[in-house]
């Protein structure tokens, strides 16, 4: 196989075997013509000699750098350093030398251009360490036109040289012949032609295939792996492309198996989301419909036709369902599930969906989309309904009974009609107390029905927390004497006006305080504040009692949930406290929550919206 290196070594031999010929060539005829050419040979002779090394220089200087691309060492590049002080040297002999301003010129000219070239061939070695595939296109476009434009130069100097020994010859015909002139001409010729040729050469099997290369990889980056190249040399280049179109092969082969995969994994992804009898709903960032079952198809009466890539805006007509799937909150990593629950009227009646979201998110954190799967709570819905009305029902059927088991019980107690004697006192006074317990959970389950159904009606005006605050503290007061617990208030002077009925929201405050007071042991502290947080106002009650388990936090505000323990006393409630606060304070478009910790205590803390100088409040 003919190497590339052996090519340039070729081309570079004839080019110096010219040079040494032109150069003893000239040597044998100043030798010839020494006694008729003296004054001719003592003033050009050192410029032509000067000219001629400084070619031969650089020509050594371009093979040490074709040298380094074929394989780099540190070595060529301290001969092409050696060269280049070569040069430099002959240079300055030159412009000893010179004998008219159009040498003068060239040589200041050279200079110049010599002083780019040492910079591009530093350069040009650091892209080769760096092993940058940009180097071969860097030499080929800067470095070989300012070696082609300094041989031309240095050629110039040997062609004003000879052209000051052609006039000195006609001057001196006796001694100098026209063999001599043509000679000399010849080689000069041959040496232009030869370099000429040369550049072509490297031209058509270096710049070529560089470009098709380039070309190929442009396509390649495009997803396009199907391009060869054609091989038309036998030396390393045809080797590179030998194993550049192996890899290509390789790389479209991979990437129909990966299509393959995709295409696989994709039908089976659809048929397990179509299997699925609850509807599932996947949007891309973009709020586009990108994969829906049929159970969400009939969910929202829509076929495939009409939503497939279409935006949700455009194929959901349920606003509940359209503001779910555009509006969700991000960057939460998912919503297993969700207090709202979503309402749909149907021809057999109204349905209920529980939404459970999960979002797509890729390996930069960037969101891809959103998976919404609608559980069907219709069935829990109803009977939760049912057994509200239930509940409601046997509460008012309690409440008559309950009054007149009261009634008599005062009656008793307050020996009416007669005398009681111990023993019967403390039943009745035990009786008293369980007889008001019971109109107390009465009450908690008839309000809490009505709160359900819509049916409590609330007297809606501005609040003045302050004496709300005050009025359920003083309420309270004997229960905190009793138990020697301090209570702290943190209230700023100028509470923000918000709207709602005051009962209620009394109500709420008391539940939170007494909750507080149960759970706090002797001599503790209960803290009530108030703090204005954008928009809202938001209001705490915080303890030191025994606190509340990570576990019981979504599920203390549900009905008939206590957290209680072992070593506690009979409950006064059946826990529909917290249920009916939390109710109340989302009528008012606030939020209630708890944060606790074991054995420090716990911080209940609800918002209400701020009213602002229009006269709404703001959610």
């Amino acid at each position: 196989m003919k190497t590339f290196r052996t090519d340039i070594g070729f081309w570079y031999f004839i080019l110096f075997f010219l040079i040494i010929l032109f150069s003893i060539y000239s040597t044998y005829t100043v030798l010839i013509n020494q006694q008729s050419l003296d004054r001719v040979i003592k003033e050009s002779n050192p410029s032509v000699t000067a000219a001629v090394n400084m070619l031969f220089s650089l020509l050594n200087q371009e093979n040490e750098q074709l040298l380094m691309n074929a394989n780099f060492h540190s070595s060529s590049y301290s001969k092409f350093i050696v060269q280049s002080t070569e040069f430099l040297k002959w240079h300055q002999l030159a412009i000893k030398s010179a004998t008219s301003s159009l040498e003068y010129n060239l040589l200041d000219s050279i200079l110049v251009n010599y002083k780019e070239y040492l910079n591009s061939t530093e350069y040009y070695v650091n892209l080769l360490t760096q092993e940058d595939h940009n180097a071969n296109i860097f030499y080929i476009q800067y470095i070989l036109p300012i070696e082609e434009q300094l041989r031309k130069k240095c050629l110039k100097i040997l062609e004003v040289n000879q052209q000051d020994i052609v006039n000195t010859s006609i001057e001196l015909k006796e001694t100098t012949g026209k063999r001599s002139l043509i000679a000399i001409s010849g080689l000069v010729i041959s040496a232009v032609v030869l370099i000429i040729a040369y550049n072509l050469h490297i031209s058509r099997h270096l710049i070529g295939p560089t470009r098709q290369l380039i070309k190929t990889f442009r396509q390649m980056d495009k997803g396009k792996f199907r391009h060869k190249i054609d091989i038309t040399s036998d030396d390393e280049f045809a080797e590179l492309i030998k194993e550049f179109n192996k890899m290509t092969e390789r790389l479209n082969e991979y990437e129909k198996l990966n299509i393959q995969q995709i295409l696989a994994e994709k039908k089976k992804a659809e048929a397990l989301v179509e299997s699925l009898p609850e509807p599932i709903i996947v949007t891309n960032s973009e709020h586009r419909i990108i994969l829906m079952n049929q159970a969400a198809e009939e969910m929202l009466n829509v076929d495939k036709q009409e939503w497939l890539e279409y935006k949700v805006t455009e194929v959901v007509k349920e606003k509940d369902v359209s503001r779910l799937l555009v509006e969700s909150a991000y960057p939460r990593k998912e919503s297993a599930s969700s207090d709202a629950l979503i309402a749909i009227a149907k021809k057999e009646g109204i349905k209920y969906f529980k939404p459970h979201q999960t979002y797509i998110i890729d390996d930069l954190g960037n969101l891809q989309g959103l998976v919404t799967l609608f559980e069907d709570v219709t069935r829990f819905q109803n009977l939760d309904r049912m057994k509200s009305e239930f509940i409601a029902t046997v509460s008012h059927e309690f409440r008559t009974p309950l009054t007149s088991i009261n009634m008599a019980l005062d009656i008793l107690l307050k020996k009416v009609l007669g005398e009681v004697n111990l023993n019967q006192l403390e039943l009745l006074q035990g009786a008293k107390k369980d007889s008001e317990r019971l109109i107390r959970m009465v009450k908690n389950l008839l309000d809490m029905s009505r709160l359900e159904s819509g049916q409590f009606q609330s007297e809606i005006k501005d609040l003045d927390l302050k004496n709300i605050i005050q009025s359920v503290t003083e309420s309270l007061k004997l229960s905190f004497e009793q138990k020697k617990i301090k209570l702290k208030l943190v209230i700023p002077d100028s509470v923000p006006v918000t709207s709602g009925d005051a009962l209620q929201i009394s109500w709420v405050i008391n539940n939170l305080l007494s909750n507080a007071l149960r759970y706090t042991p002797l001599e503790g502290e209960i803290t009530v504040t108030i703090l204005e947080f954008g928009d809202t106002i938001q209001f705490s009650v915080s303890d030191t009692g025994r606190g509340i388990p990570r576990e019981s936090f979504n599920t203390i505000f549900d009905k008939f949930v206590q957290i209680t323990e072992k070593t506690d006393s009979a409950p006064g409630s059946v826990g529909l406290g917290l249920a009916i606060a939390k109710k109340v304070v989302e009528a008012h478009g606030g939020k209630i929550w708890v944060e606790s910790e074991i054995g420090k205590g716990s911080i209940f803390t609800f918002t209400l919206p701020v009213k602002r100088d229009n006269g709404k409040t703001v959610a």
